[in-house]
C-alpha cells in the first residue's frame, strides 16, 4: 500500500504541476498588467484551458488525499514537492525559455529544504485535539499576516507580487488545515451535527482567499514561483500552528527543532532566489506575452540574460 500511496501522490503531484501551468496560461489571457482584477472573472470563467487548470488541480489534490489515507504522511508529503519542478520544466517548454543555473539550483534548495523540514517535522510530533479557542487564536496573526501580505502585492509588481500573493495563499492554505483537523475532530465525535458552522465558514473562506491570491501570483510572475511558495509556506504554517497552540512539539530535542529552523531557513531563501532568478529566451523563440520577467521595481536577477540567435551582446 505504501507503494500505491507513493505512486497516487507522485501523479498528484504531476496533476497539480500541469493545472498550476494551465491556470496560469489562461490568467494570462485576461489579466491587466500584472494583476488580475474582479471584472476579469467573468472572461476568465470562459476560458476553457483554466477551467482544465483547476480540474487538474482539484485531481491533484484528491490524488493527495487519497495517498495521505493509504500511506504514512511522512513518506507521501515529501512527494507532493514534485509538484515544484515539474511545474518549472511545463511552463519553460510552453514559454519556449530555458532556466538558468541560479534558477535550477534555488528549486533544488527550495525541493531539498521543504522536504527535510516536513521529514523532520512529521517525524517529530504528537497529534492532538483542536480546543475551539485554537482556531480562534490562531486566526488573529493569519489574519493580520495575510492583510499585510496583500497589502505589499497591492504596492509590489512582478515577481515581488507574485511572492507576496503566494504566500498570503499559502498562509491561508495552512490555517486551513487547522480548520479540516477541527471539522475532522467533530465529525468523528458527534456526527454531522457536531461540526461547528463557523469552522466550515472559516475553511471555506481561508480556501477561497487562497485560490483567489493564486491567480494573483499566476497572473504576476512564473507559475513555480507561486507554487514553490505555497509549497513550502503551507506546512510551514500549518506546522507552526500545531507546535505553538496544540503543543504537538513538546519536549522536541533542540537539535531536531534546529535543523526543522535551518530546512525552513533554506526552502525559504531557495524561493527568495527563484524569485530573482532570469530565465534565457531560446533561440529563435518569441517572448512569452503571458509572464513578463522583468516587471520588478528593483533588480532581483542573479544572471544577464542571454541573448537570442543574431543579436550581439551589449558591450
Amino acid at each position: 500500500m505504501i507503494s500505491l500511496g507513493i505512486l497516487l501522490a507522485a501523479l498528484g503531484a504531476g496533476c497539480f504541476a500541469v493545472g498550476a501551468s494551465l491556470q496560469h496560461q489562461g490568467v494570462g489571457l485576461v489579466r491587466t498588467g500584472d494583476a488580475l482584477h474582479p471584472s476579469s472573472l467573468g472572461a476568465l470563467a470562459r476560458v476553457p484551458r483554466w477551467w482544465l487548470g483547476v480540474l487538474s488541480s482539484s485531481i491533484g489534490a484528491l490524488l493527495h488525499a487519497v495517498a495521505l489515507s493509504i500511506a504514512p504522511l511522512t513518506v507521501v508529503q515529501p512527494v507532493g514537492v514534485l509538484a515544484l519542478g515539474l511545474t518549472a520544466v511545463i511552463n519553460a517548454r510552453h514559454s519556449k525559455q530555458a532556466l538558468t543555473r541560479p534558477a535550477v539550483i534555488a528549486i533544488a534548495v527550495s525541493t531539498a529544504g521543504v522536504v527535510g523540514f516536513l521529514l523532520l517535522a512529521s517525524g517529530n510530533v504528537t497529534a492532538s485535539a483542536v480546543p475551539r479557542s485554537a482556531e480562534l487564536q490562531a486566526a488573529v496573526p493569519v489574519t493580520l499576516g495575510v492583510l499585510v501580505l496583500a497589502l505589499a502585492a497591492a504596492r509590489a509588481h512582478g515577481r515581488v507580487r507574485a511572492l507576496a500573493a503566494s504566500t498570503a495563499a499559502g498562509i491561508s492554505y495552512g490555517f486551513t488545515a487547522l480548520l479540516m483537523r477541527a471539522v475532522a475532530q467533530d465529525f468523528d465525535g458527534n456526527g454531522l451535527g457536531g461540526v461547528a458552522p463557523g469552522s466550515v465558514a472559516g475553511m471555506a473562506l481561508a480556501m477561497a482567499l487562497g485560490g483567489w491570491f493564486m491567480q494573483q501570483a499566476y497572473a504576476a510572475g512564473p507559475p513555480q514561483l507561486a507554487v514553490a511558495s505555497v509549497t513550502i509556506v503551507d506546512p510551514i504554517v500549518a506546522v507552526l500552528i500545531g507546535a505553538v497552540l496544540l503543543g504537538e512539539a513538546a519536549g522536541l530535542p533542540w537539535w531536531i527543532a534546529a535543523a526543522e529552523l535551518a530546512a525552513a531557513a533554506a526552502a525559504i531563501g531557495g524561493v527568495v532566489a527563484l524569485a530573482g532568478a532570469q530565465v534565457r529566451l531560446r533561440a529563435g523563440a518569441a517572448p512569452d506575452a503571458a509572464w513578463e520577467p522583468d516587471l520588478l521595481p528593483f533588480s532581483l536577477h542573479t544572471s544577464p540574460p542571454c541573448p537570442t540567435a543574431g543579436t550581439a551582446s551589449a558591450p
